[in-house]
């Protein structure tokens, strides 16, 4: 039969490279998980290669590159533990927790340096201090894992060490890496100068905040089961993706660090399809899930009317329950045996600890059995059955009879809605029992009693009916420990939900695993367990996420590789000349024509770059001109000028004669005739222009004076005056 699963899965294209089926010889199945974390790798490993790889970089550009270099191995570490199942994926956690305290102290060191690091001493010792301390934590961590044992996490799909004191010790360091660098990034905000820089920090400060709380938060969370691992994984690469590429986007508008047109173009592509790309994923592989499901029901269905059984069955585990006539508690259990009703080859001829202790599993079918006998119960009048079918449940169940029992009696709504109110409070049961047991489970096996009791004592009052039928068990159990305590523990906590619900099984020794769907028949009152290898299980998911990831390359060849070829001719050449014709302007090359290939915006850009540099080629050309022929020039127009002045002088030369003539003529006009002894006059006359003619100063103007005697009368009457004329004898009128 084992031959006949494996022809099964060649029918579906196993030795082909498209669906990456090659792989599975190496232990590796992609999934979901991988996918994730790939995004995660891919991004943080292009911001750390273009960070690292800009010229003439400074130091606070170098610690960035290399923090993400360091994020890049983190996320992975993650990636490897999802894709490679085998108990050596366990390793994994020398890369999740030895590369985020590096990461953290780059980034320490980055805040310090920028803008600029007024104490690099101070800086040097700090990085050499952290750096000591994670060394330490990190020998500290390798040498307890190595005598750890392995474990399987089925909420996450991923291989561990069973070092949960030790991770613990590493998560409190990584705080207060945290912790640091918070400290460090808010001094940076008080001190620095300048709105813009203590802006820039606090916005890096928020991202990295952003990119690092709710991650690790949801992680803690997936681990113990409260939150789906899926959301954690979205969360996480959302986070990563937008927060790193903030950071990035923060720092290249603030630092003086050159970086390149193309890179941001790409980098907001390549964040965009990034994003795009996982939430696709999520949707399709739900719908791949869902596919699992119906297909592995479906098998089981068919095998238990009495059909052929598909190969991927691996065994059939039956109880016969509890009969309407059987009511004494005893008969109920003697009845509830729970055997194999059919089992492959391959699962008979394993080992027994290569197979399911099927002891600690059948509290499930019981649970199970019971859920659907409630859920066929009327919607009133059925509290009589209930407590009859509670009574007949075994001692392990009664954490959530009491809490059952409790609802019942203080339940105060309508009688209709009474069942569906139970429903509803066992759903929240079990719940609060999966993500207790998970915690449970990650108490190792050393001191588990004690540790187990140190746990009970914290747990929330909704737990108080499991803590104390737990706390009864130990009293009653004083010697057991270790492993088979923790198992007998676990019981308690077994899952009470419906049929065709997914269960996951672990062999004796832990290291074989199989995917497992209890149904149960009405009618024969048995609880039926279909399981199936888990193997399978991850190479029926393989393809679809295989593919996805070859997508992921595919499309980072296009955006790294392509891109600039798609926008060579059309913006990354035109641009380049532009900048090499600025480059050669800035050089004092005036003679540089940027070509135009297209006319938009770039183009316009060139051609007004054009015309600028042919106009201060003119310019240029004339202020030469100018400075090589100014003697000549200055020369020429003395030359000019003296011939100027000459004639100027011949015509002032003859200018001045006509003046001294014309004041020649004007003389006999200023005549004093006054000859009264009574009134003496005397002429004081000067004139606006004044002029030399051969030695000989004058002036001339039109303004005479003019004196004489008047007598006025007969002979025998008259009277003497004296006349005296001011006048102007130029122009048309005197």
């Amino acid at each position: 039969m084992v031959g006949g699963f494996f022809c099964q899965q060649g029918e579906t294209g196993r030795a082909t490279v498209a669906t990456g089926d090659f792989l599975f010889d190496l232990n590796i199945y992609f999934n979901f998980f991988s996918f994730g974390t790939l995004l995660a790798v891919v991004f943080t490993g292009f911001l750390s290669v273009f960070l690292l790889t800009l010229p003439n970089k400074s130091k606070g550009t170098l610690h960035l590159g290399l923090a993400f270099f360091f994020f890049a191995l983190f996320s992975l570490g993650y990636f490897l533990a999802a894709m490679y199942y085998a108990p050596e994926a366990a390793w994994h956690r020398y890369f999740t927790l030895g590369w985020v305290g590096p990461a953290f102290i780059h980034l320490a060191q980055w805040v310090r340096k920028f803008p600029r690091d007024h104490h690099p001493k101070a800086s040097r010792i700090l990085g050499i201090v952290q750096w000591i301390g994670w060394i330490g934590l990190m020998t500290y961590f390798i040498y307890v894992t190595q005598q750890s044992d392995y474990k399987y996490h089925f909420t996450g799909h991923y291989w561990d060490f069973d070092a949960e004191f030790a991770s613990k010790i590493g998560s409190y360091f990584i705080i207060l890496y945290l912790l640091i660098f918070i400290g460090i990034s808010i001094a940076r905000i008080i001190r620095v100068q300048g709105v813009k820089t203590k802006l820039a920090i606090g916005a890096i400060l928020f991202a990295v905040l952003a990119g690092a709380i709710p991650p690790s938060s949801l992680n803690t969370l997936s681990r113990d089961g409260s939150v789906d691992r899926g959301v954690f994984l979205i969360t996480l690469v959302f986070c990563t993706v937008l927060a790193f590429f903030l950071i990035v986007v923060i720092y290249t508008n603030t630092t003086k660090d050159r970086t390149t047109f193309m890179a941001k173009i790409v980098g907001i592509t390549l964040v965009t399809f990034l994003l795009v790309l996982q939430g696709l994923s999520y949707f399709f592989v739900e719908d791949k899930e869902n596919q699992y499901n119906e297909l592995r029901l479906e098998y089981a269905k068919r095998a238990l009317e009495g059909g052929a059984i598909n190969p991927a069955i691996q065994y059939i585990a039956r109880i016969p329950m509890h009969r309407q006539d059987r009511q004494d508690q005893l008969e109920a259990e003697a009845n509830g045996k729970l055997d194999l009703y059919y089992t492959s080859d391959e699962y008979f001829n394993t080992a027994p600890e290569k197979r399911i202790d099927f002891d600690l599993a059948k509290t499930d079918f019981l649970n199970t059995a019971l859920y659907q006998e409630l859920k066929q119960m009327p919607d009133t009048g059925f509290e009589q059955r209930l407590n009859r079918e509670l009574s007949l449940m075994p001692a392990t169940f009664n954490g959530y009879k009491e809490s059952i029992s409790s609802f019942m009696k203080d339940y105060q709504g309508t009688a209709p809605e009474k069942k569906a109110s139970l429903l509803d409070h066992i759903n929240d049961l079990n719940q609060l029992a999966f993500v207790n047991s998970n915690r449970i489970s990650y108490i190792h096996r050393d001191h588990f009693r004690e540790n187990l009791e140190k746990y009970l004592d914290t747990t929330k009052p909704g737990f108080a009916p499991f803590k104390k039928e737990i706390t009864e068990f130990l009293a009653k159990h004083p010697s057991m420990n270790g492993d088979e305590l923790k198992d007998r523990v676990l019981v308690f906590l077994s899952p009470f939900k419906a049929e065709e619900t997914r269960h996951y099984r672990k062999s004796r020794d832990g290291k074989r695993h199989f995917v497992a769907y209890i149904i149960y028949d009405e009618n024969q009152h048995v609880a039926y367990e279909a399981g199936y290898s888990y193997t399978a299980y991850r190479i029926f998911m393989h393809p679809s996420s295989y593919k996805q990831s070859l997508i992921l390359f595919g499309l980072l060849i296009i955006v790294l590789g392509l891109f600039p070829l798609f926008f060579r001719g059309s913006l990354v050449s035109p641009l380049n000349n532009l900048l090499d014709g600025v480059r050669k302007v800035n050089s004092g090359d005036l003679d540089v024509k940027v070509p135009i290939h297209v006319q938009d915006e770039i183009g316009f850009l060139a051609d007004s770059f054009n015309n600028m540099v042919s106009s201060i080629r003119e310019a240029r050309d004339k202020l030469q001109d100018y400075a090589n022929n100014l003697e000549d020039k200055v020369k020429e127009r003395t030359a000019e000028l003296n011939q100027t002045l000459e004639q100027v002088q011949k015509l002032k030369s003859q200018q001045d004669g006509d003046y001294f003539l014309t004041s020649l003529l004007a003389k006999p006009l200023n005549f004093n005739a006054n000859k009264s002894d009574a009134i003496r006059t005397n002429f004081l006359l000067e004139q606006k222009k004044k002029f030399e003619f051969r030695n000989k100063s004058a002036d001339l103007g039109g303004d005479i004076c003019v004196t004489g005697n008047l007598r006025l009368g007969n002979d025998e009457n008259f009277r003497r005056y004296v006349v005296a004329v001011n006048g102007d004898a130029m122009g048309k009128s005197m």
